[in-house]
This record gives C-alpha cells, structure tokens and sequence, in this order.
C-alpha cells in the first residue's frame, strides 16, 4: 500500500507549485505565449479613420439600397413579362376560338 506522500507526489508530479513571496509572483502557464499573436492589440482609432467611417457608412447603406431596389425592380419586370405573354396568349386562344365558331 502506498503512503499519503507517495500518493500526493505522484498525483502532483509534472505540476510546477506557485512561488509565494511578499508580491505572490504566479509562474506563467505554458502555451499562454502563443495567443497573443491572434487577439489584436487595443488601440484607438485615429481621426482620419473615424472621419472615413462616418462618411462611407451612410454612402455604402446608400448604395446597397439602391442595388436592392434594383435588383427587385428586375425580378418585378421579368414576371410581369411572363404574365404578359400569359395573358396575349390566352387572349390569342380566345380570339382563335371565337373566330373559329
């Protein structure tokens, strides 16, 4: 049977133990290193930036609604087409069926 100490040394081994002094320094844990590449540094936009963004915001809502009104006003067209020619043919089916009496 094993004693308390070889049990807690083999369930802490690999772990490395906090150094506690006045300022309570904490060693880093390993792979922490490697994100800092992926999250962006904080920082304050400059007044060029903002000035941009405030003026291309409005004029990019601007001109995504007018591409969408026009985009709808070409499917609306096209329809209409189909229930244009549609209708002349029916129109064409009666004529040919009332002259033909």
């Amino acid at each position: 049977m094993a004693k308390p100490a070889q049990v807690l040394s083999i369930v802490n081994r690999g772990r490395q133990k906090p150094s506690v002094g006045r300022g309570k320094q904490y060693q880093q844990r390993p792979g922490v290193e490697g994100f800092k590449g992926f999250l962006p540094e904080k920082s304050v936009p400059s007044t060029s930036q903002a000035i941009a963004v405030a003026i291309l915001l409005p004029l990019k809502g601007t001109l995504l609604f007018l591409a969408a009104f026009f985009i709808d006003l070409a499917e609306v067209g096209f329809l209409a087409s189909g229930v244009f020619g549609i209708t002349a043919l029916s129109s064409l089916s009666w004529m040919a069926n009332y002259s033909g009496r």
